[in-house]
């Protein structure tokens, strides 16, 4: 996710199948893929699968879920003063909340 004048990015990851949802604990610095990459491995050490550039249809789970945090973090929002607490906050949410998909069981109990 994209913070507010393209400055600063927060990453987030999705499970496809538990809807499971994971923020970068820390910010992004660059924007790149490779960075990216590196950070998914740090976070999580399991296999991690990208898009193809310009292929948003290959992502829907992640932007659904990121739809979802921006309830959180409007699209004005600024990553600069984000805690780590805050996006604790934020995932433990989202990870607390039923979905349609799952038949309305919650993710985390």
């Amino acid at each position: 996710m994209i913070g507010k004048h393209h400055k600063g990015a927060i990453l987030t990851l999705v499970d496809r199948k538990s809807l499971y949802v994971h923020i970068g604990e820390t910010r992004v610095s660059s924007k790149t893929i490779s960075h990216c990459i590196e950070r998914c491995i740090t976070d999580q050490g399991i296999a991690t699968y990208f898009a193809d550039a310009y292929r948003s249809n290959q992502r829907a789970r992640n932007e659904n879920t990121n739809g979802l945090i921006r309830q959180y973090l409007p699209k004005s929002s600024s990553f600069d003063h984000m805690t780590q607490e805050r996006i604790q906050e934020i995932e433990n949410a989202l990870n607390h909340r039923p979905r349609k998909s799952l038949g309305w069981r919650l993710l985390v109990k």
